[in-house]
């Protein structure tokens, strides 16, 4: 029997769970707007001083708050997100600046801190911590290359063959398994700077990234083969380096 049969393939979440659609109608209805922002008219009205309950809870929310304005509320434009301004980031990396966070890993950052200066300074609520970190972490963070720069990143097989491995075991999500990605990718920009000095050094990859590619090697028939493979290999070549990744 193959590992894989013990893994559900791909189904989402499940998204079973109340929401109190009375209390958004309200909210909706009593605002008096034309435009409801869901992350600064509904999203804070549904958390506990500021809890974020997780993605699924967010997106629960989102689905209803869809169903209800289409249904009750159609002269209401809902907008779930909206684009970084280069404004914001521009806020953002002067913040960083100025806290002396700037080039600190993630969890390193007191992201309560830069959030409190960040509101205070663009007069608006509806970038919560979460989405100031995957900013960073995404397009800030110097080992991140810039949009203009940023190349896709080219994935080694044995790469991609960890992604699907820890991603069936369903042990780490998407940013766990690219904090080993990269952990892999600066230790061979050690080895290569230490050979060449002027070598390019290579960027590293966002949970955005992985995921994606995690997608298409399924849609491309990748998955089947790994299947096919057991990953035995993978997880005995994981225990034979003493390691909880594949290095490059």
């Amino acid at each position: 029997m193959s590992q894989f049969d013990n893994f559900p393939k791909n189904q989402p979440q499940s998204m079973q769970m109340d929401v109190d659609v009375d209390k958004m109608k309200t909210i909706i209805g009593e605002s008096g707007k034309s435009e409801i922002n869901f992350k600064e008219d509904i999203w804070t009205h549904f958390t506990k001083d500021g809890e974020d309950k997780g993605i699924v809870h967010r997106r629960t929310l989102q689905k209803k708050c869809r169903q209800v304005v289409k249904s009750h509320y159609p002269y209401v434009k809902l907008v779930i997100s909206r684009h970084w301004t280069d404004k914001e980031e521009k806020i953002l990396k002067n913040i960083l600046d100025k806290m002396g966070e700037m080039d600190k890993i993630t969890s390193e950052i007191d992201w309560k801190g830069v959030h409190s200066q960040f509101i205070e300074k663009v007069g608006r609520f509806d970038r919560d911590k979460k989405a100031l970190q995957e900013r960073y972490r995404n397009y800030i963070y110097h080992k991140v290359r810039l949009p203009g720069d940023r190349k896709k990143p080219v994935f080694t097989e044995d790469q991609i063959k960890s992604i699907i491995y820890y991603r069936e075991k369903k042990e780490i999500g998407w940013k766990e398994i690219s904090d080993k990605l990269n952990d892999s990718i600066d230790r061979q920009n050690e080895v290569n700077k230490a050979i060449d000095k002027n070598i390019e050094l290579i960027p590293h990859c966002t949970a955005g990234q992985i995921k994606n590619k995690y997608s298409t090697e399924i849609k491309k028939g990748l998955y089947a083969l790994a299947k096919a493979a057991e990953l035995v290999e993978i997880e005995k070549k994981l225990e034979k380096m003493n390691v909880n990744y594949i290095t490059i």
